[in-house]
Protein backbone atom coordinates (compact mmCIF):
# COMPACT_ATOMS: atom_id res chain seq x y z
CA UNK A 1 0.00 0.00 0.00
CA UNK A 2 1.09 3.95 -0.49
CA UNK A 3 1.74 3.79 3.40
CA UNK A 4 4.89 1.25 3.06
CA UNK A 5 6.15 3.59 0.28
CA UNK A 6 5.50 6.86 2.73
CA UNK A 7 7.19 5.07 5.63
CA UNK A 8 10.31 6.85 7.12
CA UNK A 9 9.28 10.21 5.43
CA UNK A 10 8.20 13.38 6.47
CA UNK A 11 4.36 12.58 5.25
CA UNK A 12 2.61 13.95 8.27
CA UNK A 13 3.19 16.84 7.33
CA UNK A 14 1.66 16.77 4.23
CA UNK A 15 -0.51 14.03 3.53
CA UNK A 16 -3.58 13.95 2.12
CA UNK A 17 -6.61 14.65 4.67
CA UNK A 18 -9.05 12.94 1.64
CA UNK A 19 -9.57 9.62 1.95
CA UNK A 20 -11.75 6.95 -0.14
CA UNK A 21 -12.32 3.92 2.13
CA UNK A 22 -15.94 3.31 0.78
CA UNK A 23 -15.09 2.17 -2.66
CA UNK A 24 -12.28 -1.22 -1.85
CA UNK A 25 -10.47 -2.38 1.08
CA UNK A 26 -7.18 -1.77 -0.77
CA UNK A 27 -7.67 1.60 -1.43
CA UNK A 28 -5.28 3.49 -0.07
CA UNK A 29 -5.97 7.42 0.74
CA UNK A 30 -4.98 10.16 -1.25
CA UNK A 31 -1.39 11.33 -0.19
CA UNK A 32 -0.50 15.67 -0.99
CA UNK A 33 2.86 16.17 -2.61
CA UNK A 34 5.06 17.82 -0.42
CA UNK A 35 5.19 22.14 0.26
CA UNK A 36 8.41 22.74 -0.92
CA UNK A 37 6.60 22.25 -4.81
CA UNK A 38 4.95 25.45 -3.78
CA UNK A 39 8.43 26.88 -3.96
CA UNK A 40 8.94 25.16 -7.17
CA UNK A 41 5.88 26.96 -8.81
CA UNK A 42 6.60 30.27 -7.43
CA UNK A 43 10.39 29.74 -8.46
CA UNK A 44 8.44 28.88 -12.60
CA UNK A 45 5.69 31.60 -11.97
CA UNK A 46 8.55 34.72 -11.77
CA UNK A 47 10.47 33.66 -14.47
CA UNK A 48 7.27 33.69 -16.79
CA UNK A 49 5.49 36.45 -15.32
CA UNK A 50 8.45 38.72 -15.08
CA UNK A 51 8.19 38.72 -18.56
CA UNK A 52 4.97 39.94 -18.85
CA UNK A 53 6.29 42.90 -16.00
CA UNK A 54 8.94 43.63 -18.85
CA UNK A 55 6.17 44.07 -21.66
CA UNK A 56 5.05 47.61 -20.36
CA UNK A 57 8.29 48.42 -19.61
CA UNK A 58 9.80 47.98 -23.16
CA UNK A 59 7.03 49.73 -24.74
CA UNK A 60 8.01 52.73 -22.86
CA UNK A 61 11.40 52.62 -24.10
CA UNK A 62 10.70 51.61 -27.70
CA UNK A 63 7.23 53.21 -28.30
CA UNK A 64 7.50 56.51 -26.02
CA UNK A 65 4.08 58.00 -28.12
CA UNK A 66 1.65 55.65 -26.26
CA UNK A 67 -0.25 57.10 -23.48
CA UNK A 68 1.98 57.25 -20.23
CA UNK A 69 -1.84 56.13 -18.44
CA UNK A 70 -1.89 53.13 -20.66
CA UNK A 71 1.81 51.96 -19.91
CA UNK A 72 0.78 52.37 -15.92
CA UNK A 73 -2.23 50.73 -16.77
CA UNK A 74 -0.67 47.74 -17.97
CA UNK A 75 2.20 47.99 -15.92
CA UNK A 76 -0.31 47.53 -12.90
CA UNK A 77 -2.06 44.62 -14.25
CA UNK A 78 0.81 42.99 -14.85
CA UNK A 79 2.10 43.32 -11.26
CA UNK A 80 -1.07 42.04 -10.27
CA UNK A 81 -0.89 39.38 -12.32
CA UNK A 82 2.42 38.72 -11.13
CA UNK A 83 0.87 38.83 -7.67
CA UNK A 84 -1.67 36.26 -8.13
CA UNK A 85 1.27 33.91 -10.29
CA UNK A 86 3.28 33.78 -7.01
CA UNK A 87 0.74 34.25 -4.10
CA UNK A 88 -2.12 32.76 -4.43
CA UNK A 89 -2.01 30.37 -7.77
CA UNK A 90 0.77 28.10 -6.51
CA UNK A 91 -0.82 27.00 -2.96
CA UNK A 92 -4.15 26.58 -4.83
CA UNK A 93 -1.92 23.94 -6.98
CA UNK A 94 -0.88 22.48 -4.11
CA UNK A 95 -3.51 22.15 -2.40
CA UNK A 96 -5.59 20.43 -5.10
CA UNK A 97 -2.90 17.98 -6.38
CA UNK A 98 -3.66 14.37 -4.90
CA UNK A 99 -2.39 11.31 -6.30
CA UNK A 100 -3.55 7.71 -4.76
CA UNK A 101 -2.07 4.02 -5.68
CA UNK A 102 -4.10 1.20 -4.92
CA UNK A 103 -3.33 -2.74 -5.84
CA UNK A 104 -4.91 -2.01 -9.23
CA UNK A 105 -4.69 1.27 -10.42
CA UNK A 106 -3.27 5.04 -9.63
CA UNK A 107 -5.81 8.25 -9.12
CA UNK A 108 -4.28 11.72 -9.72
CA UNK A 109 -6.80 14.78 -9.33
CA UNK A 110 -5.43 17.83 -9.76
CA UNK A 111 -6.90 21.63 -11.10
CA UNK A 112 -7.49 24.60 -9.45
CA UNK A 113 -10.02 26.48 -12.00
CA UNK A 114 -11.17 22.54 -13.82
CA UNK A 115 -10.88 19.95 -11.91
CA UNK A 116 -8.97 16.72 -13.30
CA UNK A 117 -9.24 13.34 -11.73
CA UNK A 118 -7.22 10.20 -14.11
CA UNK A 119 -7.50 6.92 -13.36
CA UNK A 120 -4.54 4.57 -14.75
CA UNK A 121 -4.92 0.69 -14.51
CA UNK A 122 -1.95 -0.94 -13.40
CA UNK A 123 -1.96 -3.11 -16.51
CA UNK A 124 -1.81 -0.85 -18.76
CA UNK A 125 1.40 1.04 -17.07
CA UNK A 126 4.20 0.29 -19.53
CA UNK A 127 7.17 1.80 -17.88
CA UNK A 128 7.68 4.08 -14.88
CA UNK A 129 10.78 7.01 -14.71
CA UNK A 130 11.63 9.76 -12.73
CA UNK A 131 13.17 13.13 -13.56
CA UNK A 132 15.02 15.99 -11.82
CA UNK A 133 16.50 19.09 -13.18
CA UNK A 134 18.47 21.85 -10.88
CA UNK A 135 15.98 23.19 -9.49
CA UNK A 136 13.88 20.09 -8.06
CA UNK A 137 17.61 18.97 -6.87
CA UNK A 138 17.50 21.83 -4.87
CA UNK A 139 14.81 21.42 -3.13
CA UNK A 140 15.42 17.63 -3.54
CA UNK A 141 12.34 16.71 -5.34
CA UNK A 142 11.79 15.02 -8.38
CA UNK A 143 8.90 14.68 -11.08
CA UNK A 144 7.02 11.19 -11.59
CA UNK A 145 6.29 9.69 -15.34
CA UNK A 146 3.99 7.12 -15.74
CA UNK A 147 3.93 5.76 -19.86
CA UNK A 148 0.55 4.05 -21.15
CA UNK A 149 0.31 3.10 -24.81
CA UNK A 150 -2.23 6.30 -24.70
CA UNK A 151 -0.45 9.04 -22.87
CA UNK A 152 2.18 10.08 -20.33
CA UNK A 153 1.02 11.34 -16.80
CA UNK A 154 2.85 13.11 -14.40
CA UNK A 155 3.03 13.60 -10.91
CA UNK A 156 4.97 16.75 -10.27
CA UNK A 157 7.36 17.81 -7.10
CA UNK A 158 7.71 14.51 -5.38
CA UNK A 159 10.44 13.96 -2.46
CA UNK A 160 12.91 12.02 -4.47
CA UNK A 161 12.91 9.26 -1.90
CA UNK A 162 9.12 9.19 -2.29
CA UNK A 163 9.07 9.28 -6.12
CA UNK A 164 11.84 6.06 -6.11
CA UNK A 165 9.75 4.04 -4.01
CA UNK A 166 6.79 4.88 -5.65
CA UNK A 167 8.07 4.01 -9.31
CA UNK A 168 9.33 0.57 -8.09
CA UNK A 169 5.95 -0.09 -6.50
CA UNK A 170 4.60 0.84 -9.66
CA UNK A 171 6.85 -1.32 -11.61
CA UNK A 172 6.38 -4.09 -9.37
CA UNK A 173 2.52 -4.03 -9.89
CA UNK A 174 2.07 -3.23 -12.94
CA UNK A 175 4.04 -6.30 -13.58
CA UNK A 176 1.76 -7.99 -11.00
CA UNK A 177 -1.60 -6.84 -13.36
CA UNK A 178 0.14 -7.52 -16.22
CA UNK A 179 1.03 -11.45 -14.72
CA UNK A 180 -2.87 -11.80 -13.62
CA UNK A 181 -3.91 -10.67 -17.45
Amino acid sequence: MISEIHSGSQTGSYSGSHTDSQTSSHSASFKKLPPRAIRIWQISSLFTSLLLVAIPVVLWFVISAIALWILILAAVLAVLILLFRLLWLPYAIWKRWLYRISDTDIHLRRGVFVSRETVIPLSRVQHVDTSQGPFLRHFGLSELSISTAATTHNIPNLDTVIAERIRSTISIRAQLAEDDV
